[in-house]
Formats: C-alpha cells, sequence, structure tokens
C-alpha cells in the first residue's frame, strides 16, 4: 500500500515568494542579454555535440542549452524511476545532462542582482513569515507547535500550523 502525502501547490498569483521572477521585465530581459552574450553562444557551440546525443533520450523536447535544465530534469527522474529508459541512457550521458543545467542555472541566477530574484523575494517570507505563514522565528518560539516547513512550494494553511490527528491509511492509500 501507498500512502499519499497531501501537497498544496502556490501558484505565482497567490505566491510570489516561490518564483519571484514570474512575470518579471528585468528578469526575462537579463536572461535575454545572457542567452545572446558571447560567453553563451561560444558554450552552446560547444555543448552541440553533447545536445545532439541527448536529443534521443528527451524524444520530441527541445534538446538545447536555453532547456537544459529541463532536459536533465526529464532525464533524471526517467533515470530514476524507468528501468527501460536506464537501459538507454548512460551515467556519462546523466552526468552531461546535469552539466548542461548546472552552467544554466548558475549563468542566470549568479550574476548581477537581477539574477539574485529567486532568494530574495523568499528571504522575507524565511526570516519573518507571511500572513499566517511561520518564518524562522516561529521555531525560536517554545509556544509553536510549528517545527519543521519544507520550502518547496507548500502553503501553508493557518489550520496546518497545529498537528492534525492521523487518518487512516486506507484512506489516502491506493492499490
Amino acid at each position: 500500500m501507498q500512502q499519499y502525502v497531501p501537497i498544496e501547490s502556490v501558484e505565482p498569483a497567490n505566491d510570489i515568494s516561490m518564483e519571484g521572477w514570474t512575470s518579471c521585465d528585468a528578469f526575462t530581459a537579463a536572461n535575454q542579454a545572457t542567452y545572446a552574450s558571447a560567453a553563451w553562444t561560444s558554450r552552446a557551440a560547444a555543448a552541440a555535440p553533447a545536445l545532439a546525443s541527448l536529443q534521443g533520450l528527451v524524444g520530441a523536447r527541445n534538446a538545447s542549452l536555453i532547456n537544459a535544465y529541463n532536459m536533465f530534469d526529464y532525464i533524471n527522474v526517467q533515470y530514476i524511476h524507468n528501468a527501460s529508459f536506464l537501459a538507454t541512457c548512460s551515467p556519462s550521458q546523466l552526468g552531461t545532462a546535469r552539466d548542461l543545467a548546472n552552467f544554466h542555472e548558475y549563468d542566470l541566477f549568479s550574476g548581477g542582482a537581477i539574477d539574485q530574484i529567486a532568494i530574495t523575494t523568499m528571504v522575507p517570507w524565511i526570516l519573518g513569515g507571511s500572513g499566517t505563514q511561520a518564518g524562522l522565528s516561529t521555531f525560536a518560539n517554545a509556544s509553536s507547535p510549528v517545527k519543521f516547513i519544507h520550502l518547496g512550494g507548500a502553503s501553508l494553511q493557518e489550520d496546518e500550523l497545529t498537528p492534525q490527528p492521523r487518518t487512516s491509511r486506507s484512506s489516502h492509500s491506493s492499490t
């Protein structure tokens, strides 16, 4: 039997703190400038053979340096969870996809101030909380039941800040 953990996703329209770059013209312009830079076009040209070797693994998905993180995410999940995919993907191909994704993410999120928008929009939530959401200060409060929060895109509701009774496994399981 499997037990499912309820997850509540947060859309950028409801809480921008998890995806601060959403609808940000300055971030989009910075990305476009990065993609047009000499360093980026040089790396894309050098990576062309590697990207071509990954095309067969990602099917109809775009095998480009601009799409490197999405390619790695797809390949990695398939590599972990799909036995038939595992037989077609070598560890070096997975490593190549990871290397290209690392280049992509580092280049886009570690340059100037606008590249820090992801953490900049999240810091206030982490440190002080927002509305009914708990920040780090909540953990130091002995009267607070909150001792752990996973910042993976989940949004806490006020009633979720107190321990909830466990439900039976059968109500959350599938065969």
